[in-house]
């Protein structure tokens, strides 16, 4: 088994089937005992943590409101809709009075009966 070379000798490296020389690596001792360097490399852990954390509940918030979106958007869609059938059905309703039942029904129509004049409150509606 080849034998690492002495450090002060360069060409003895060469000679035993190409072994590379170790590198010497000056440890600083004073730094294994650093608090403040542990702590720090501490706080960098706890904060990479913390980002990833808020990073993926960013994540899953966004989603959510994506799909809030595209429900609010829908229910817009309809209800406008619903806003233009019940707009041309009271038209028609000066047209063709027959209509006047089923728009007094859903209240689009007031009954001829209950006008509310100048002066007078209009009804409350009632309490759910």
């Amino acid at each position: 088994m080849a034998r690492w070379p002495e450090l002060g000798d360069r060409n003895s490296a060469k000679k035993q089937l190409g072994l590379p020389r170790p590198k010497n690596y000056d440890v600083n001792p004073g730094m294994r005992s650093n608090l403040l360097g542990a702590f720090l490399a501490g706080a960098l852990v706890v904060g990479a943590v913390v980002a990833s954390w808020l990073a993926t509940v960013h994540f899953f918030a966004i989603k959510e409101l994506e799909k809030v979106t595209a429900h609010y958007v829908t229910l817009t869609t309809t209800v406008n809709a619903v806003q233009a059938l019940a707009n041309e059905a009271v038209d028609y309703s000066k047209r063709n009075a027959a209509i006047d039942p089923i728009l007094q029904q859903y209240e689009l129509k007031p009954k001829p009966g209950a006008s509310v004049g100048p002066g007078q409150a209009a009804p409350k509606p009632a309490a759910r």
